[in-house]
């Protein structure tokens, strides 16, 4: 059976983030575009509303601002200076829901829309109720300024949507503390633990009912159907993702097919295909595409002899690839080639 597909996080999660490295000061501005490079992203997928991007990026990211500002504490310092959570439908719940309790219940459900990477459990208590927050890394030493920033970010993001404060009773983290205990006390306005056995904010169970003043039951339908849709989605580009490692390990493997990737997802034949058609998209129209921009990539790399572009691609005989890639493309792939090296010339010389 595949491995888990790599996880992401939305770029909602980077702008954040990035607003609150802006907002504090901390970045020289001739330095800031080394902040996003850091994510190897551009500010027009900063902007881009449906990007994601792999959660494991978060480690560089925190590891270069902690070497740049020599702050053990960076994530915790960044806290304060986080922006409000907007523009995605889990905020939406807070507002069309009858209580707090209910869209914590369907926040929790659909947090993978904000990142796949981080489990949310939410827990009811007679007294005390308790949000617990997994990730699927392990690697603490720097994700443990991002475990801050997110879980700052959620109180205020909670005492926003309830219009009152939002006071925990108890923040526990998993890991150990890098500061002064005091100073965390402070930020949170309440106990904090650190070295527990998960990461988790607890809060009065009270809290659950509060009604929302903007409730509107009809909306929250609308609100629950639309994020089923966007969690199909992500679900089918997970599953994309993986046939295309599939592809990467197999492709020169001439007997490549539906079965072996089947296999290799853990699923039926059937299911395989099934999800795929409802991803709008099929097993031979998702090789080819992978071909194809593997041919493409070869070619432009005139270092490459073209029979190895064949054979690399998955093709046993030359007039076989040469076909399919006329196919592709409507050019044979010397004329490709051609078209690419004046590009480069056109470039250089402009």
């Amino acid at each position: 059976m595949a491995d888990i597909a790599v996880p992401c996080d939305s770029v909602v999660l980077l702008r954040l983030i990035y607003g609150a490295v802006a907002k504090s000061g901390i970045i020289n501005p001739q330095d800031k575009l080394k902040v996003l490079e850091q994510f190897k992203i551009t500010d027009e997928l900063l902007n881009n509303h449906h990007f994601r991007f792999p959660h494991q990026l978060q480690i560089p990211f925190w590891q270069f601002l902690q070497a740049y500002t020599n702050d053990p504490c960076i994530g915790l310092h960044l806290s304060r200076h986080l922006p409000s959570y907007r523009g995605q439908v889990v905020e939406y719940f807070f507002y069309s829901s009858r209580t707090f309790g209910k869209a914590l219940e369907k926040a929790s459900r659909f947090y993978p829309i904000i990142s796949d990477a981080i489990r949310l459990e939410f827990i009811k208590g007679p007294q005390e109720s308790c949000i617990k927050i997994e990730t699927k890394l392990d690697e603490q030493s720097y994700l443990r300024h991002f475990v801050e920033c997110l879980v700052k970010g959620m109180c205020d993001f909670f005492a926003n949507v309830l219009e009152r404060d939002f006071q925990p009773v108890r923040i526990c983290f998993a890991h150990a503390c890098h500061g002064d205990i005091q100073e965390y006390q402070q930020v949170f306005g309440c106990d904090v633990e650190f070295e527990c056995e998960n990461n988790s904010i607890m809060f009065d169970s009270a809290l659950l009912n509060v009604a929302s003043p903007h409730a509107e039951p009809e909306l929250a339908k609308l609100h629950e159907v639309h994020a089923i849709s966007q969690l199909q989605r992500l679900m089918r580009a997970d599953l994309i993702r993986q046939l295309t490692d599939f592809f990467a390990s197999n492709m020169m493997d001439q007997n490549i097919n539906l079965g072996g990737a089947a296999e290799y997802l853990g699923l039926s034949v059937r299911q395989l295909r099934q999800e795929l058609s409802d991803a709008g998209t099929s097993f031979n129209q998702t090789l080819a595409e992978y071909r194809c921009k593997s041919a493409k990539r070869m070619l432009a790399d005139e270092a490459i002899p073209i029979d190895d572009v064949v054979w690399k691609t998955g093709f046993s005989e030359p007039s076989t690839f040469y076909r399919a890639f006329k196919r592709w493309t409507g050019l044979t792939p010397l004329e490709y080639r051609k078209r690419k090296q004046r590009q480069s010339l056109s470039s250089l010389n402009a």
